[in-house]
């Protein structure tokens, strides 16, 4: 694991999880980089279900914004934060 691995390991939490609905995307990067950052949400079958960008997203700040799973069904999520086209972190969120 290079340094860039470790680095990208840690910049992303999801709060609470699991959730009933709303679920917050906290990340640790400065406010000039959520320029290009996407917050990409997909079911457990790959399917792009949700996509907010942070630099324009509704609520968002301090590198937080909210998510809603509402609309679908319990189950497992999978959550990607990606910048020019470079992953950089994948979580999971589990919705009761």
């Amino acid at each position: 694991m290079g340094i860039d691995d470790y680095y990208y390991a840690n910049v992303m939490k999801l709060y609470p999880n699991p959730t009933k609905d709303l679920f917050n995307v906290q990340l640790t990067i400065n406010n000039e980089q959520l320029d290009g950052v996407s917050i990409q949400v997909f079911d457990v079958y790959g399917r792009l279900l949700d996509v907010v960008n942070m630099a324009d997203a509704r609520g968002a700040s301090l590198q937080t914004t909210q998510i809603d799973l509402s609309r679908y069904a319990k189950g497992v999520y999978f959550v990607k934060a990606a910048s020019e086209g470079k992953v950089i972190a994948v979580r999971k969120v589990v919705k009761r």
